[in-house]
């Protein structure tokens, strides 16, 4: 049967073998929060360039938008000079039409003195 130093010394030696124990995890838990760190560190540098690239993109488009608004503009403008074309050959066929009745009655009417 161990006596009470000797029960006291086995304690303070478990005792130390798990200080060590949790030291050691400590210390690897230590580093693997520190390499966490540098990793976002990464992360939020790639962020960075990444958000400037966007940026660029986005003054990009806004270039872009405003170029097809005039283009917009421009074919709204050409749309309405053809509409008015479109309007003066309406009332050219209705003289053409016009025309052609007089001819057909001219044409009529020479046949019938014939």
């Amino acid at each position: 049967m161990p006596t009470q130093d000797e029960k006291t010394a086995e304690s303070i030696h478990d005792l130390q073998a798990n200080t060590t124990i949790l030291l050691g995890v400590a210390q690897s838990q230590g580093r693997d929060i520190k390499r966490i760190f540098q990793r976002l560190d990464t992360v939020d540098g790639r962020l960075s360039v990444m958000d400037g690239r966007l940026n660029v993109m986005d003054g990009r488009l806004d270039t872009v938008e405003q170029h097809l608004s005039h283009i917009d503009i421009r074919l709204d403008k050409m749309d309405a000079r053809f509409d008015k074309m479109d309007a003066r050959f309406d009332k050219m066929d209705t003289r053409f039409d016009g025309v052609e009745g007089m001819l057909a009655q001219i044409l009529t009417r020479l046949s019938e003195k014939r």
